[in-house]
């Protein structure tokens, strides 16, 4: 240690004696696998000491078993092959260790020393199972996969983008990912072996491996490609797919807006490990799986692994283009907030239940099940709205009585009666008409007596206003003319007498 102090001067001295002292010169720890939970529950609950120290037994062997078919984290064997080279696999090790580890642990089962400050939690990847994949549903993934998802990383998650390593660094790495995979099934498939069997037969185990194996080799030529040829992005694509995600039904999980479960609070129970599931909020653009028109298509067409999200291939089967106009709707929903547009205020504006080629009524997301029967009313109500008003049937005419011919004679007496009927109703018209007549003159000798009946009372007003209230004496008074009462007036020349009587009234 003088030695290496004596050639270093200054800060750079100070620097290593400070490393010295807090990492101290012990070698660094040898990472060890560990036994899976199924593992060490083997014995959990058991009794009876013959058979808990039996299955202790198989714990150990099974342990060793693995160790002989994988060897150590730092010096692992080709799954499969123990006589393959080890080479790119141990440096898949290193780069494990160095960038993932603490993360996705030593297993790979997502236990690192970081794991619970994160949500969702880094994957497990000893159940074999693997969510954004380009093959049919419930296939593992090809190489191909993961390496564009280190590449890319997955979005809306703490898994970071490694697209700064080199391309030989991320083939060796994702190598031994597929070997801690491996690993991790193969070790569940043995557990489930012994407990039924309450032994280890080789050549169950051997069964068990070639199982494993022939899955992974025969993932990497299944490769799902489009059906049909991706059409033109349009408005009436996105409308076409808009109809085809309330027809299908997916605002059950993603909600009427698309903006899934956490964001629209959709319980969509729990995933593949056991972690409370939501639905992707598609108005974010955040496709984990990738957002290149391929991508979205694949998740469509074959589901994701470990989800409830399932595969649209049969549904489609008919109609492959569906497919794609999903397509365009989702990333429409996704381009939106890019494009600062609001999201739509009634996402189901035009959609009728009667437009569901599967029939039913289409139910909001989150619909309760004591929810369901209201929601269906409003949306028939809503759906009615929607419609053109229905104008009521007529009623068809009621059958005409079919005419038996007549006689001459008859038909002439028919005339003649009809002749007779017209004049008498034209003559019972005419005494109506007079009656009307004589009852209007009445009315008007009415009104002209009540206006002659107004004059006269005029007239002794005004005579009674000439007249003075206190006599004066008779010299002092001259004499006056003695006025015509108002009865006793000519009428006027443009006045005319009543046609009866004598009361006179202004024309």
């Amino acid at each position: 240690m003088r030695q290496v102090v004596r050639f270093v001067s200054g800060k750079r001295a100070s620097l290593l004696c400070a490393l010295v002292v807090v990492v101290g010169c012990s070698p660094p720890q040898v990472l060890q696998f560990t036994p899976s939970a199924e593992l060490r529950a083997m014995t959990d609950g058991v009794e009876d000491a013959t058979e808990k120290a039996t299955l202790q037994k198989l714990q150990q062997q099974i342990e060793k078993e693995m160790e002989d078919r994988f060897g150590k984290p730092a010096k692992p064997i080709v799954f499969g092959d123990p006589k393959a080279d080890r080479s790119t696999l141990e440096h898949g090790a290193e780069v494990y260790a160095y960038r993932c580890i603490q993360c996705h642990g030593v297993n790979g089962d997502g236990k690192g020393a970081v794991a619970q400050y994160l949500a969702p939690q880094p994957r497990d990847y000893t159940k074999g199972i693997f969510k954004f994949t380009s093959t049919p549903y419930g296939s593992k993934p090809r190489h191909s996969d993961l390496v564009n998802t280190l590449r890319r990383g997955i979005r809306g998650t703490s898994m970071p983008t490694f697209d700064d390593l080199d391309p030989a660094d991320l083939a060796a790495v994702v190598d031994y990912v597929i070997y801690l995979s491996q690993r991790g099934e193969l070790e569940q498939k043995i557990v489930t072996i012994a407990k039924d069997d309450e032994a280890l037969p080789p050549e169950a185990i051997q069964g068990a491996v070639d199982e494993i194996a022939g899955r992974w080799k025969e993932a990497q030529s299944q490769t799902v490609m489009p059906v049909t040829a991706m059409p033109t992005m349009t408005p009436e694509t996105v409308a076409r797919g808009r109809e085809l995600y309330f027809q299908q039904v997916c605002n059950k999980c993603h909600g009427l807006d698309g903006r899934g479960g956490l964001a629209g609070g959709i319980d969509i129970g729990v995933d593949s490990w056991g972690h409370k599931g939501a639905a992707a909020d598609l108005t974010s653009g955040m496709y984990r799986g990738g957002g290149r028109p391929i991508d979205i298509y694949r998740r469509i067409y074959s589901g994701i692994n470990g989800t409830p999200m399932p595969g649209f291939s049969q549904v489609f089967a008919k109609d492959p283009d569906s497919i794609w106009y999903l397509v365009h709707y989702v990333r429409d929903l996704g381009e939106r907030r890019r494009r600062n547009q609001p999201p739509p205020k009634d996402p189901m504006a035009g959609i009728t239940a009667a437009a569901n080629p599967a029939g039913g009524t289409l139910i909001p997301a989150g619909a309760l099940p004591s929810e369901t029967d209201q929601t269906k009313k409003e949306l028939d109500e809503a759906a009615r709205a929607t419609e053109p008003p229905t104008l009521p049937a007529p009623k068809p005419a009621a059958p005409k009585a079919k005419m038996e011919p007549k006689s001459d004679a008859a038909s002439k007496e028919a005339k003649t009666g009809d002749g007779k009927k017209d004049e008498g109703k034209k003559d019972e018209g005419k005494k109506d008409e007079g009656k009307k007549d004589e009852g209007k003159k009445d009315e008007g000798k009415k009104e002209e007596g009540k206006k002659e009946e107004g004059k006269k009372e005029e007239g002794k007003k005004e005579e009674g206003k000439k007249e003075e209230p206190e006599k004066k004496s008779a010299t002092e008074e001259k004499p006056k003319t003695e006025e015509k009462p108002a009865a006793e007036e000519k009428p006027k020349s443009d006045e005319k007498p009543a046609p009866e009587g004598n009361d006179k009234s202004p024309s």
